[in-house]
């Protein structure tokens, strides 16, 4: 026998030996392969139960199916048409320098929603035809066929707001999918030029996802440099909406900031309020905790956002105007989310289910 196979026979190990000599490694394999299976299996069975299935949009509710921009919600609303969608070329925020001129050779300026000209009383707002107006620098109309209040959002900014993922596109044929809308309202009762004319109005509609209310201006305003002066809660008149909202006044939170970019003096306030499975509720924290409750199996949130385009001048003076506009607006919008009655069916059972999709 030559030495290299006396070598070979030697250096053989049986498993028996090899796992004894390695007990350690095999001990803390073992370990970690238990831990990750228990907490696979925990994983799995808390996400059963804390699933949610989605809830439908109410009938007659039209979504963009690639876009997912609601496409229903009133273009105006109040007496009289009060609070209207800002028409073509209604709202001027020039880029890169744009300028605009008049058939008469008159330079205009936007600012906050409003074109300007100077003279020598200072500033005044533009009453002119918008059908007059060219770009100083391309000549092109200014109009261009689409409401400057119908703003539509992409890329990365929908995809922050976790809208348009896969998930949408699979439940937009049963009207499940989340989706926005994000409009500018000009109040007609306020002359041009006016605190107030202004108002942005975002809802967010979520159903059949793990997002957990991450969108909310005390984070988002931070995120973007601005600087948080005061939050707290504030309660508007919404006497006119459905129950429950219009039961009782409907708090609201209320933030301002100011943009460290602009003047030290500026002052600017958003307002927002969830509809959480139908009914009001003003805390993000509230809306994380009762999605993510283990009693109930449908559930959705709506966030509805709403502010002046404009500095404001007093706490008080802003939610007197911002009173004028939810009293209005409240209604219209939530015509486009489920109601509490609504869940109730659905948690009823399937037939009831299938009623409310349908």
């Amino acid at each position: 026998m030559s030495d290299a196979t006396q070598d070979s026979q030697t250096t053989e190990v049986s498993v028996g030996q090899w796992c004894s000599q390695n007990r350690h490694f095999l001990v803390v394999t073992t370990t970690l392969t238990v831990v990750w299976a228990g907490w696979a299996l925990i994983m799995f069975l808390l996400g059963m139960v804390f699933h949610k299935e989605a809830v439908a949009w109410p009938a007659g509710v039209e979504v963009h199916p690639t876009e997912f921009r609601m496409l229903t919600l009133a273009t105006s609303f109040g007496p009289d048409n009060r609070f209207e969608l800002a028409g073509d070329g209604e709202l001027f925020y020039p880029t890169g320098g744009e300028l605009f001129l008049t058939d008469k050779g008159e330079l205009l300026v936007g600012e906050k929603g409003v074109l300007t000209y100077k003279n020598r009383s200072g500033f005044q707002p533009f009453k002119g035809e918008l059908s007059q107006l060219r770009r100083k620098k391309n000549d092109k109309p200014v109009l261009d066929g689409v409401p400057d209040g119908e703003k539509t959002i992409i890329g990365e900014v929908l995809e922050s707001l976790a809208i348009g993922t896969s998930l949408d596109f699979d439940n937009y044929d049963d009207r499940k999918s989340t989706w926005y809308v994000s409009r500018t309202y000009v109040d007609r009762k306020t002359p041009p030029g006016r605190r107030y004319r202004m108002w942005q109005l975002d809802v967010t509609y979520y159903t059949g996802t793990l997002d957990k209310a991450p969108h909310f201006p005390e984070r988002c305003l931070r995120a973007a440099g601005m600087i948080i002066k005061e939050t707290g809660n504030v309660k508007f008149d919404a006497s006119g909406a459905q129950a429950p909202w219009g039961q009782d006044p409907v708090t609201c939170r209320s933030v301002e900031y100011h943009n460290p970019r602009g003047s030290l003096e500026n002052r600017h306030v958003q307002y927002y309020v969830y509809s959480l499975n139908g009914a009001p509720e003003s805390s993000w924290k509230q809306v994380r905790l009762k999605v993510a409750s283990v009693f109930g199996k449908y559930a959705y949130f709506a966030k509805i956002q709403f502010h002046p385009l404009n500095e404001i001048d007093n706490s008080n003076e802003a939610k007197t105007a911002a009173e004028e506009f939810v009293r209005y607006m409240l209604p219209e919008v939530l015509k486009s989310l489920p109601t509490p009655e609504d869940i109730k069916r659905l948690e009823s059972g399937p037939q009831q289910a299938e009623k409310n999709s349908n």
